[in-house]
């Protein structure tokens, strides 16, 4: 039988029995739909599972099947991972290095038919391995700051490495155009 736990896990907001807002994963660690769509992905952060919609419970059954009492939440540093997730979500139109527009044309709606900047040019190893682990293949990096890295010289001295990442972001980071 569900537990039917009384919060979300991520903001603790209150998720009463007959909320339709609950959403849960397979081992029923609960969130509210905000979190489980924006900040989680739709991706529980303690198994990997989807998300969906918990049942609800017939008023008449609650009371000889109680909804759970106890409070569960994210511990503090798994809180700050999920917080940062939910900047680099909302802030998809932004460069994870300096925070200026990023100008990309694929995540625009209105002009997701033409070819990002992006997929033309190439992003060296340093560049790339500057970008915050969290903001990997989910934001794209601006034509500046691509520019910027472009004019210096390269640091690795592995011809491999460099090779790797002389390659179009697209070809890298398939996942980074594909939300519009």
């Amino acid at each position: 039988m569900l537990q039917l736990r009384p919060n979300c896990e991520c903001c603790n907001r209150d998720l009463p029995p007959e909320s339709a807002e609950a959403r849960i994963c397979s081992f029923e660690c609960t969130f509210c739909e905000p979190c489980a769509s924006g900040a989680l992905l739709g991706r529980c952060p303690n198994c990997g599972g989807e998300f969906v919609a918990r049942p609800r419970r017939p008023a008449a059954k609650l009371a000889d099947f109680p909804p759970s009492t106890k409070r569960v939440q994210a511990s503090r540093l798994r809180f700050s991972a999920i917080a940062e997730l939910m900047s680099v979500a909302s802030n998809k139109g932004s460069c994870p290095l300096c925070s200026e527009s990023n100008e990309c044309a694929m995540a625009s709606a209105a002009s997701a038919e033409s070819p990002c900047w992006c997929t033309q040019v190439s992003f060296t190893a340093e560049l790339l391995a500057s970008v915050p682990l969290n903001a990997l293949g989910k934001v794209c990096i601006c034509q500046r700051c691509a520019r910027a890295s472009a004019s210096r010289p390269p640091v690795s001295s592995n011809p491999s490495i460099e090779r790797t990442f002389q390659r179009p972001l697209r070809a890298l980071w398939p996942a980074a155009h594909v939300e519009r």
